[in-house]
């Protein structure tokens, strides 16, 4: 469970500074969101979806 929670910590982290950058460097909504969806797909590597097929 610790581990769980300190990946959701990071998750969370990470997230706030793509929102942080996204007013700072005035990202469009389509870069913003890639770049969410980027990070959220790192933290879910078990999901077999979330990763493009090679």
């Amino acid at each position: 469970m610790t581990t769980a929670r300190n990946s959701d910590g990071r998750r969370k982290a990470e997230l706030a500074k793509i929102h942080m950058a996204k007013a700072a460097l005035g990202l469009d909504d389509e870069t913003y969101r890639a770049l969410v969806r980027r990070v959220s797909e790192d933290f879910r590597p078990e999901c077999p979806l979330s990763r493009p097929a090679t």
